[in-house]
């Protein structure tokens, strides 16, 4: 037992450093499977107003007001994640989560009304919410301590890259296949990151007694200030999502933009946290930039802007988002991180 125990711990010392690495196979599984989960979800949503106009006749504003019950879910569920995580197997909520995206996303062929997408929207927004929260748990505990901040910023990037990479490919198989192909690739992307997620060894921990409803694992109230700053910027970015339909590349280039600088803004997240509130400080930031990025989609979709008007829009967050940073957010950031 000694030996295997060294073993264990020389497999996480970098050759030739005195210190903790992050490249466990646990790790590198749960950065892997949230890069092609993410992808997953960027496969579609972009393209929802679209599917669904495509699908019920609606039209794309009608149908752009409908994706919104996917912000909404996602934030109903949200008091429940501590809960769900101490009643039950961290692991377990996740893949059952991921579960739930992919057989409610196989299901968006075959609806035919406002009323079927809004029922299968509600439960792929609930689905998500769980995921992000339950994934970011999961990652923190195979996490060795001494990097766990780090961690947070490295997951948090990977996540962010599977965006852009799925934005991208739903991009060409919007334009070279038909719509459910969509709905069929983001099937397949879910899988793969479904499997690598069965194969993540999480220690097991004794629930503490958690209450039913809380915001712990979910909302961070000391970081409002830099999630106000990065919703804004999100929104600049969501508002150039609907430009894909036009094969414009703007929107990849702000997702871009919006993966580079999620780690700077996950650091202070983090640094802006309590003892053990790590995942509850990253969570806020994903939260934040999702209904930046989701609101986008909808209000340009919904007003059915054009490309001029979109870019001057995204092009005016995207200087009122600098100038808040500069003037609110800096200094806050400054005055209240507590590591």
């Amino acid at each position: 037992m000694r030996k295997n125990n060294t073993d264990f711990n020389n497999s996480l010392i970098e050759p030739g450093k005195n210190k903790v690495s992050l490249c466990t196979p646990g790790f590198l599984r749960m950065c892997t499977g949230s890069f092609l989960t993410m992808m997953s979800v960027y496969m579609l949503v972009p393209f929802l107003p679209l599917l669904i106009d495509n699908q019920t006749g609606a039209s794309v504003s009608v149908a752009a007001s409908a994706t919104a019950a996917l912000l909404i879910c996602m934030f109903l569920v949200g008091p429940l994640h501590a809960y769900l995580g101490d009643a039950f197997k961290r692991k377990s909520v996740w893949l059952y989560a991921v579960l739930g995206m992919l057989l409610s996303s196989a299901c968006f062929t075959l609806a035919r009304t406002t009323t079927e997408w809004l029922a299968l929207l509600c439960i792929y927004g609930a689905c998500f919410g769980l995921y992000m929260t339950a994934g970011i748990t999961v990652t923190i505990d195979i996490t060795p301590s001494a990097r766990r901040s780090h961690g947070n910023m490295v997951y948090a990037l990977v996540s962010r890259l599977g965006m852009l990479a799925g934005a991208g490919a739903g991009l060409y198989i919007c334009h070279a296949y038909t719509l459910h192909y969509l709905v069929y690739a983001s099937i397949v992307c879910g899988i793969l990151g479904l499997l690598l997620g069965l194969r993540v060894h999480v220690a097991f921990r004794a629930p503490i007694g958690v209450s039913r409803f809380n915001l712990d694992r979910f909302l961070l109230p000391r970081a409002w200030v830099p999630a106000l700053n990065l919703l804004s910027l999100a929104f600049g970015v969501g508002l150039l999502m609907p430009m894909l339909w036009a094969r414009c590349y703007w929107a990849l280039i702000g997702l871009a933009l919006l993966a580079v600088l999620i780690v700077p803004f996950t650091k202070m997240f983090v640094k802006l946290s309590h003892h053990c509130q790590r995942g509850t400080a990253n969570t806020t930031c994903h939260l934040a930039v999702e209904t930046g990025l989701w609101t986008g989609i909808a209000v340009a979709a919904y007003m059915s802007l054009d490309a001029t008007a979109i870019s001057e829009f995204a092009g005016g967050m995207a200087l009122f988002s600098l100038a808040f940073y500069l003037l609110f957010t800096r200094p806050y950031y400054r005055k209240m991180r507590v590591r």
